[in-house]
């Protein structure tokens, strides 16, 4: 008899092996069917072990094996980032498949398309990819140097050499984008994976890339990194910046560490890309001696796009300047498109009375409530209350006013002023993520067409016909309590200057409207200087002992009452506080501290050592939420 230590896929939390026996002699990562807690539940072999009289029987599912080199690096993500095991068999195992179906791209060639001649600089990049030993590599180039051009060179080497190659986007509209570039170039080796496939087409990929028998092509989210990839020997992260690749629900993981530790395994190499690296994944660069490729040019001549700061004081009531309105309708005027870009959902974002302190939050948690004219209602963006507005104040009878206006309202004030465009409005209440790039290529080549959006169009855009851009409150990203929002602010700027400049109109713009022009962050964003903003910022950072330079977990207490909640964070922070070699920032009530169900607080603890942290993991009950290396705070 043989004796296994099984990795269970189970949806009860747990952090251990089990140990089955079977007759047959089975292989490290071979996928096998447990009884396990009155139920057969699916498993994967991590390792032979010792007899064990209670062991029960386990079933091997057919030959099936995941390859070596992702189950040592998810089983190292789980003790690195503080994962139960259940957590990390689910994702190995949630989408298993024994029988592979073909899934194809929608309007695939069979036939490959000739990629552009590579420039001197992608040339270059390719060259310093190649040479590297083995570390990650990272490439910092601009907006428009043609980094996807690079990617797909770099792919084109792995497939002759006989390996498969994984490509990450952060998000359905940017990965569709990449998908439909690679699958031009590589379509029968080309697999695009997202969010919205079904539950079954999700088994499919699973099952292809395990069972086929030639090099492949995946593109997908950060999930695709537990895909069962064979002989892998690219892994790219594309906009590798983006919070998008952090999981922040269970089992909670940044695909940054994710693949890092694959790459190792599969000895492959990998190539993060951004114009805008995170400060801390830079300055970790830096301090490893890893390779920066830079691309400061463009890869098509095209004229850089003049930006304009434009101080809103001297216009406070209005949302929208004058020279702003100007530029669209002149940009309309010659037959081309603007974007508008206001990070601010529904048409009023306060209700309050003028007399009193009273203001309209929603009745199950703390959330002020954000009136939409369109419904004519009043809708809470954190749990979607809903309810009727009302026109006088309920403690003192003073009409309520409706004020720091939404996206909506924006939208209406456009159509308004220039009665002959078609304004058309992008944002969460309208459009789905993955539906948002097909509804734009109708719009592509529509000339006299103002585009109004939230961040669901500040990135990967290119638009032919688009001039101008504009950007409302620029700075309001600084109303959040976290370190990084300089640092979000400036990223958000410089992806949006970069949807215009791109080559397809000789002189475009990009006007920043602004109630604080002498702000250094929002200076720095216009001359698009990422290396005076990372030098400014790394600084900072640097006085305040704050990551890069501290690791740092968040952690979230909830409970069912207000003083219970708070009971609970004090004695949280007593037994953590007992650590040596940990610094405590709270506890605090969080941003929203009333929820429907709950209260909560939060406090962040840093250590100039990550073991430390998961120290503090080890000591949390299991009803706290504890979050390393969080990408927001609140």
């Amino acid at each position: 008899m043989n004796y296994y230590d099984v990795l269970v896929a189970s949806k009860t939390k747990h952090n251990q092996l089990f140990t089955y026996k079977s007759s047959l002699k089975l292989t490290e990562g071979q996928i096998v069917k447990v009884p396990f807690r009155n139920q057969f539940l699916k498993g994967v072999v991590v390792n032979n072990s010792t007899a064990y009289s209670a062991a029960k029987e386990c079933i091997p599912e057919s030959n099936l094996v995941i390859p070596r080199p992702l189950l040592t690096s998810t089983l190292t993500l789980a003790r690195n980032s503080g994962i139960d095991l259940s957590g990390v068999a689910q994702l190995l195992l949630s989408h298993i498949e024994t029988k592979p179906v073909k899934i194809e791209m929608p309007g695939r060639q069979t036939k490959p398309v000739s990629l552009p001649e590579l420039t001197h600089e992608q040339q270059q990049a390719i060259k310093l990819i190649r040479d590297n030993d083995s570390k990650p590599v990272l490439l910092h180039g601009v907006t428009g140097s043609g980094k996807t051009r690079v990617y797909l060179e770099l792919v084109r080497e792995q497939l002759a050499s006989g390996r498969s190659c994984l490509l990450l986007s952060p998000e359905v509209g940017l990965g569709s984008q990449l998908a439909t570039e690679v699958a031009k170039a590589f379509p029968l080796n080309t697999i695009f994976t997202h969010s919205s496939l079904t539950p079954k087409q999700r088994q499919q990929v699973w099952g292809n890339c395990l069972a086929s028998d030639k090099p492949l092509v995946i593109v997908g989210p950060r999930s695709s990194i537990f895909l069962p990839i064979r002989n892998l020997g690219l892994i790219v992260m594309d906009e590798f910046h983006d919070d998008s690749y952090k999981q922040d629900n269970d089992p909670r993981y940044h695909a940054l560490h994710a693949v890092s530790l694959l790459a190792k395994a599969s000895r492959a190499t990998l190539v993060c890309g951004s114009a805008s690296p995170n400060v801390g994944d830079y300055y970790y660069f830096k301090l490893a001696s890893y390779p920066i490729v830079s691309m400061s040019k463009k890869a098509l001549p095209a004229q850089a796009a003049r930006v304009d700061i434009v101080d809103m004081r001297k216009e406070p009531e209005r949302l929208m300047s004058k020279k702003c309105l100007r530029a669209i309708e002149s940009a309309l005027e010659q037959g081309n498109q603007a974007l508008v870009f206001f990070n601010r959902r529904g048409s009023s974002r306060l209700v309050a009375c003028e007399l009193c302190d009273f203001e309209e939050r929603c009745a199950n948690c703390s959330t002020a409530l954000v009136l939409h004219r369109d419904k004519n209602l009043l809708i809470c963006h954190t749990c979607g209350y809903k309810r009727q507005p009302r026109s006088v104040c309920p403690e003192c009878q003073n009409p309520l006013r409706y004020t720091v206006p939404g996206i909506k309202q924006l939208e209406a004030d456009i159509q308004s002023a220039l009665p002959g465009a078609k304004v058309v409005r992008f944002d969460s209440d309208t459009n789905k993520r993955d539906a948002l790039y097909s509804q734009l290529s109708k719009l592509r080549n529509k000339p006299n067409t103002v585009l109004v959006g939230t961040q669901i169009l500040s990135k990967g855009l290119d638009l032919p016909l688009l001039q101008t851009v504009v950007v409302i409150k620029s700075e309001s990203v600084l109303a959040i309590p976290d370190y990084r929002a300089d640092e979000k602010m400036f990223q958000q700027i410089l992806q949006l200057i970069g949807r215009v400049g791109r080559g397809h109109i000789e002189h475009t713009a990009v006007y920043l409207q602004t109630h604080n022009p002498s702000n250094p962050t929002i200076q720095l964003a216009a001359r698009e200087d990422w290396n005076g903003f990372y030098q400014n910022e790394i600084e900072n950072r640097r006085n305040a002992k704050l990551p890069p330079f501290r690791y740092m977990a968040n952690i979230r207490i909830r409970r069912k009452t207000e003083s219970g909640v708070e009971t609970a964070a004090l004695a949280v922070a007593k037994k953590i506080g007992n650590i040596p070699g940990i610094e405590i920032i709270g506890p605090a009530p969080a941003l929203i501290e009333k929820h429907s169900k709950y209260y909560e607080w939060t406090l962040q603890t840093l250590s100039r050592k990550r073991s430390k942290l998961l120290e503090v993991k080890q000591v949390l009950g299991s009803q706290e939420y504890f979050d390393l290396d969080p990408t927001q705070l609140f």
